[in-house]
Order: structure tokens, then C-alpha cells, then sequence
């Protein structure tokens, strides 16, 4: 094994090593605190710093860097202002661009802002789970054993999703769900977690409506379906999406090493 490839085996190990906690308070709480991403972040740019020196030399290993470190910095700050969010994007997204010719890797940016356009379009409705694919992106742009057909993060974000479908459908098929609507399932308005348990139902001018929840909405939606005196409502259970992207990675890694 070379000093590369050995330096993307450290990325992908500080991954995963970051990915133990975030897991367990994913299962606990549905929530993941930025420690956890922080401690990804710092050593997996690092570490990838390091691996683009040896192949690339030190010009595009700063701008690599710099421009992580900024777009990191983003995505770890949710309560910035669209519009002071703005400058240390860009300027990130430029540093990478400019890092690409130098031989740095090129899907970085390209992930990292797909995941980002996902996020906003509620296509990715958890923010630790963005954040995650976000920071993966940036710090293992290629398998360790360079076997892989996609970039990590795009493939344990496909993997992952289709391991929380059929997690979806089988809770809610030892729930009871119908036929017709194989991911919800009703439940007791006092007894829906809303850490666990999205209402895909509110009430709007007092009339029951179909809605999409959100982490932060949910609460909010039973608390008016218990006011306005709703005894059931639909769910849909919320899957733990981390520990998916953490098996997901592990078996796409092994399989990659293998191919």
C-alpha cells in the first residue's frame, strides 16, 4: 500500500470514527450536535490536504484548504444570513475551482453543492443529515482503493436512502399501514413522537389537509391537531438516516476494495 492510498484510508477512518456518535444520538434523538461534524470536518480536510500534497504539491492543497474550510464554515453555521452566507461560499467554491486544475480532486464541489441545492429544496429534510453528506463530499472526493464507481457521497447517499425506504415500509407495516399508503400509518395525536414520527396531515381553516413536515414543523403540527381536538392522525416514521450513511459507507468500501 502507498503513502496515498494509506492517507485515504486515514480519511475514510476519520469518517467513520466521526460517524460512531453521530449515529447513536441519531437513533437517541433524531438530532446530531456540529461537535460531531466538527470533529469530521477539522482531521478529514486535513488529512486530505495532506494526500493532494503528495500528489499535487502545496499550491492546490491551500486552495483545497482554504476553500473547505470556508464552505465547511457554511454549513456548520445554520443561523447565518443568506446574504453574509454568500461571500465565504463563494469564495470557497472559487478556491476549489482553482484547486482542480492544479490536480486537486474534482467532485468536491460539485457533491457539496448538490447536497446543499437538495437541503434547500427539502429534498434532504434534516439539517444533520446535509451537513454530513456536505462534509463527506469534501473530505473523501474517492474510495481509498480507487475501485469506486461514484463518489462516496453520492453512493452511500443513494445506498442509504434505499435502506431507509424499506425501514420505512417495514415500520409501517408492523403498524399496520394499508396497501394504499404503504409509509403512513395512524396514531394517537397525545402519543406521536415528533422526534420520531412526522404527521403528514394539519389542519388549516379547520379542515384536515394533506402537508410535508419538517424537524422544526412537526411539533408544531401535532401541538394544532391536539388543540383543535383531532383524536388520530397519519405519520410517517422518521428514519435514522446517519447510521444508514454509516453501514451504507462501510459495505460500499469493502465492496470497493473488492471490485
Amino acid at each position: 500500500m502507498d503513502l496515498e492510498t494509506l492517507i485515504k484510508a486515514a480519511s475514510f477512518l476519520v469518517f467513520m470514527c466521526a460517524m460512531v456518535p453521530a449515529s447513536m444520538a441519531d437513533i437517541r434523538e433524531r438530532r446530531v450536535p456540529d461537535r460531531c461534524w466538527v470533529a469530521m470536518a477539522v482531521p478529514g480536510i486535513i488529512v486530505e490536504s495532506c494526500a493532494i500534497s503528495i500528489e499535487s504539491g502545496p499550491v492546490p492543497t491551500m486552495m483545497y484548504l482554504a476553500g473547505s474550510s470556508l464552505l465547511t464554515l457554511y454549513a456548520l453555521c445554520p443561523r447565518i444570513s443568506e446574504s453574509a452566507a454568500v461571500l465565504p461560499t463563494v469564495a470557497g467554491s472559487v478556491l476549489l475551482i482553482l484547486s482542480i486544475p492544479g490536480g486537486a480532486p474534482v467532485s468536491p464541489l460539485p457533491m457539496f453543492l448538490m447536497f446543499l441545492a437538495m437541503y434547500r429544496l427539502r429534498v434532504i429534510p434534516g439539517g444533520a443529515d446535509a451537513k454530513c453528506l456536505m462534509i463527506a463530499s469534501l473530505i473523501l472526493p474517492e474510495w481509498p482503493s480507487d475501485h469506486g464507481i461514484l463518489p462516496p457521497a453520492l453512493a452511500m447517499a443513494t445506498a442509504g436512502s434505499a435502506m431507509s425506504a424499506v425501514w420505512v415500509l417495514m415500520v409501517c407495516r408492523m403498524h399496520g399501514s394499508s396497501a394504499r399508503f404503504p409509509t403512513v400509518y395512524r396514531k394517537a395525536v397525545g402519543e406521536a413522537d415528533a422526534r420520531r414520527e412526522w404527521p403528514v396531515q394539519d389542519i388549516v381553516g379547520g379542515r384536515a389537509v394533506r402537508c410535508r413536515a419538517t424537524p422544526d414543523s412537526a411539533p408544531e403540527i401535532l401541538g394544532r391537531l391536539k388543540a383543535e381536538g383531532c383524536s388520530e392522525v397519519s405519520v410517517t416514521p422518521v428514519a435514522p438516516f446517519i447510521p444508514m450513511l454509516a453501514v451504507s459507507a462501510l459495505l460500499l468500501a469493502i465492496a470497493a476494495a473488492f471490485v
